[in-house]
């Protein structure tokens, strides 16, 4: 391991030159040149998977092929999600993205194909991982471990995403293409189940540090934040409580940013999982493509609704949210927890994981076990933080809807916090029925892709969508 950790200090960009060259080779040995993930081609052979799992620094750098797949799609959940609920509005002249703002998704729309085959490869590149290190005689067990650990966190992470999206999902688990392209959908509560077996497992597989002085691989941390996160959508209160609090105890490594503009640094103290930018000239996606510098958007803009639900005084509205005027002298508001837009320099990294979503994990939890004094705790640490006086909501009804209004300041345009807080908590119909004239209960999930039914005959698809 320390093999790794020497290479990758070494390398000027840390580990992008290590992770692209391995990316490839990844994808040249375990990912078939097919777009349609379910539907897999039979893997090329004349590379032999065996050569790159027989020393812990090439196995190594095929798992970080799989996180490089990750670094920009938070901000395409993000988008197309945000869209979808009461965060932004829409500005593109795309009618594949109006699409989402106006929730009627067509069932051949490639963006929701991309959400799907973007979510799916990471998946094969886990089972390809676990299937190789399995079969490997050659790898250290401190490596084979924390391989292991990775690859199970990365594939409970995507079905995560893939279960809340589009409800039920085929579970693919293997490399088979043979089993994986007639692999119909399996119910949600089978995806929950592989999805806490493997990040209990990653838990007990991952080392309590990073690997690297960045938070940009996983540590044991990283599953117990994904999990308390699963237990809260699961109504597991207590389990969600108590992984929620190891987190936040963790000190040494974890600790709220007073300045909120330190928040999105790389590195920062709140980071629990990071990705490493992976596109030269760019640090985050999301403030290359969130960031207006002049108006009318060409893209997406927060609605202005969202932004009058902030009370005043509320430094997250003047620290994490930009405006630009038009000439006409109005004025339109864009997400600002990044503040790059392009930059060789690389200052911010994409955050996967943070602090503030466990303090609020904890608190939500507390009031469904009716603690409310707990969770006036935890919410009040989200609050002073942001400039706020502590919340004078005294009962579990009232504690719980300002759990639910802290949720939608502290994480915005992330990786789709309000879209699935609207869905799990019920409130879905009641928020976005009275702003949408088209809003439908079917909604609720996207549809599946067309070319994933076409290609697979034992794929149907969900209600609402032809």
């Amino acid at each position: 391991m320390k093999e790794i950790i020497d290479i990758i200090k070494k390398s000027d960009v840390k580990f992008n030159k290590l992770t692209s060259t391995f990316s490839l080779l990844l994808i040249m040995i375990l990912l078939p040149a097919c777009e349609d993930f379910v539907d897999i081609e039979e893997p090329i052979k004349e590379l032999s998977p065996s050569s790159v799992f027989s020393t812990d620094v090439s196995a190594s750098a095929a798992v970080l092929g799989i996180y490089s797949d990750l670094w920009d799609f938070g901000y395409e959940i993000a988008v197309h999600t945000g869209l979808s609920a009461d965060e932004l509005i829409n500005f593109s002249s795309d009618f594949i993205q109006q699409q989402f703002f106006l929730n009627e998704l067509a069932v051949d729309n490639i963006r929701v194909h991309d959400l799907w085959s973007g979510l799916y490869k990471p998946i094969f590149g886990s089972n390809a991982v676990l299937e190789n290190i399995g079969a490997s005689t050659d790898l250290s067990e401190p490596t084979r471990s924390q391989l292991e650990g990775e690859a199970r966190f990365m594939r409970a992470f995507c079905y995560l995403y893939l279960v809340n999206l589009f409800g039920e999902v085929p579970l693919i688990t293997s490399t088979d293409y043979r089993v994986n392209s007639v692999e119909p959908r399996s119910d949600i509560n089978e995806i929950y189940r592989l999805i806490t077996t493997d990040l209990e497992k990653a838990q007990d597989l991952l080392g309590d540090e990073y690997l690297t002085e960045e938070r940009v691989r996983v540590n044991k941390y990283c599953a117990k934040a994904l999990l308390a996160r699963v237990h809260l959508y699961l109504e597991n209160w207590l389990d969600a409580e108590i992984l929620a609090t190891e987190v936040i105890n963790n000190n040494s490594l974890y600790s709220l940013n007073s300045d909120l503009n330190q928040s999105f640094l790389a590195n920062s103290s709140e980071a629990i999982l990071q990705f490493f930018p992976m596109f030269p000239g760019f640090n985050t996606w999301e403030g290359y493509q969130f960031i207006l510098t002049f108006a009318p958007p060409f893209n997406v803009a927060l609605t202005e609704e969202f932004v009058n639900t902030f009370e005043v005084g509320d430094s997250r509205k003047n620290k994490w949210i930009g405006s630009v005027d038009d000439i006409s002298g109005q004025t339109f508001y864009f997400p600002f927890k990044y503040k790059i837009q392009f930059s060789s320099e690389l200052e911010e990294y994409p955050m996967a994981l943070g602090l503030g979503e466990q303090y609020l994990i904890r608190a939500e939890a507390r009031a469904q076990q009716d603690n409310v004094s707990g969770a006036q705790e935890d919410l009040n640490i989200i609050r002073n933080r942001a400039g706020l006086l502590k919340t004078t909501s005294s009962d579990k009804v009232s504690i719980l809807l300002a759990i639910e209004q802290e949720r939608s300041k502290e994480l915005f345009a992330e990786w789709g916090h309000r879209w699935f807080d609207l869905k799990r908590t019920r409130r879905t119909n009641v928020i976005l029925g009275a702003i949408k004239s088209s809003w439908k209960s079917t909604d609720l999930v996207y549809p599946i892709p067309l070319v994933e039914i076409t290609n697979n005959p034992f794929l149907t698809q969900n209600p609402g969508y032809n």
